[in-house]
């Protein structure tokens, strides 16, 4: 028995951490160790194994929502809480990387900062990538939640961050939660709206992206709302 205790911890997810460093460690693995000791009656391996197989993939595992997960047999809340503040930590750490001051040269540079984040998320949301004169990043801002309709977006709400800022252009980045990156009639009346704003406080909108699950659409270069 004892033999056989001492084989199962030198091989635990634990273990071969502390032992061959994190990377070293299979996903499954990985989940392992955030739900150890919290699973209710079933091995962690084999916890985190039907995890993955129940949502799919680990992407829609980290888009699952606390109730989602609990509602999941054999996940507690506290495993549930665990989970997502891991996985807002490795966005916040992917951002952090690309937080430094990054030059936009291109609408895939932009993209870039926010499609990790804003391809996951489940509402619409409007983010502003503010730029000063030399296009380098000055601050990435939500200003609104919820449908774009241009008839409910407050063009000050969009501008404002800017102003306060001293930004010299934006680019704006919005998701669309079911992936499809097509642009709406919502979404040029919008851009067209905001371009026009841009212009008479010269503030102006270089780009509008739409953001999917891992790809982006630019309506600049599909002549979308930008008239002029």
């Amino acid at each position: 028995m004892h033999i056989g205790h001492s084989q199962t911890h030198t091989t635990s997810p634990i273990h071969r951490l502390e032992s061959y460093g994190e990377k070293s460690l299979s996903t499954i693995e990985l989940l392992a160790i955030l739900i150890q000791d919290k699973s209710l009656g079933c091995h962690p391996l084999s916890q985190a194994a039907q995890l993955i197989e129940h949502f799919g993939d680990l992407r829609q595992l980290q888009a699952a929502g606390i109730h989602e997960l609990c509602e999941y047999s054999g996940i507690n809340r506290s495993s549930a809480i665990e989970l997502k503040a891991a996985f807002e930590l490795g966005v916040r750490s992917q951002l952090a990387v690309l937080d430094i001051r990054p030059h936009i040269e291109s609408p895939a540079d932009a993209a870039q900062l926010v499609m990790a984040e804003m391809g996951l998320l489940e509402k619409e949301h409007l983010k502003i990538i503010i730029l000063d004169s030399r296009n380098r990043v000055q601050k990435i801002e939500t200003v609104c939640i919820g449908s774009l309709n241009a008839a409910y977006v407050r063009i000050g709400e969009v501008f404002r961050p800017a102003i306060r800022e001293n930004g010299a252009a934006l680019i704006l980045a919005h998701n669309h939660p079911t992936g499809d990156v097509t642009a709406s009639k919502a979404d040029i009346q919008l851009t067209r709206n905001l371009v026009k704003s841009g212009e008479l406080i010269d503030i102006p909108i270089l780009d509008h992206l739409i953001i999917g699950h891992g790809r982006f659409r630019s309506m600049r270069e599909q002549g979308l709302g930008f008239d002029s």
